[in-house]
């Protein structure tokens, strides 16, 4: 008898230790797990993704840690320095266009104030008549149609494939 609550009590502390080590790991110890990426960088206001599988690498990372927030795992993804250059251009919280655009909060945490994000040497802009691909040195152009698309004017495209528009050389436009 004397043998079985020894072990009882043995095992209640066991239990009581490991609960109280796991109950005191806090978000920053958790967030300090996940490593920076040389493959993010941010260019111009937005984040850029060296490829497409550092970019689903990112969501894949942020989805998989649901205990912390997207925001505070992309800043230790990108460094202190990275991510205060970036921080200057994201939307606030979580509220406005973005919500009714994109309803994965790990996507949206990666878009800027204009729902943009870089992938490779393609920058995808994200707005209510459809997403924009185009490259990095046609943004002013890709500002001027979505001003006009905003105004209830039409562009001038063509038709690549079911949803796929040709604005012109190095602009797309995926009607969603």
């Amino acid at each position: 008898m004397k043998n079985l609550k020894h072990k009882i009590i043995i095992a209640l502390t066991m239990i009581i230790t490991v609960s109280m080590i796991v109950t005191s790991c806090n978000k920053n110890d958790m967030v300090n797990t996940v490593k920076p990426n040389k493959n993010i960088s941010v260019v111009k206001g937005r984040l850029k993704f060296n490829s497409l599988d550092a970019f689903a690498n990112t969501i894949k990372v942020m989805k998989v840690n649901p205990n912390l927030k997207p925001r505070e795992i992309l800043k230790s993804m990108l460094g202190e320095g990275n991510y205060n250059r970036f921080e200057n251009t994201m939307k606030e919280g979580t509220a406005g266009v973005t919500d009714t655009l994109v309803d994965d909060p790990a996507f949206a945490s990666v878009l800027n104030n204009k729902n943009e994000v870089q992938v490779e040497n393609t920058v995808y802009r994200i707005t209510p008549n459809g997403t924009f691909m185009y490259t990095p040195e046609k943004e002013k152009q890709v500002d001027q149609l979505t001003k006009k698309l905003e105004s209830g004017n039409t562009i001038p495209e063509t038709r690549q494939k079911p949803y796929l528009y040709k604005v012109e050389d190095g602009v797309y436009r995926y009607a969603t």
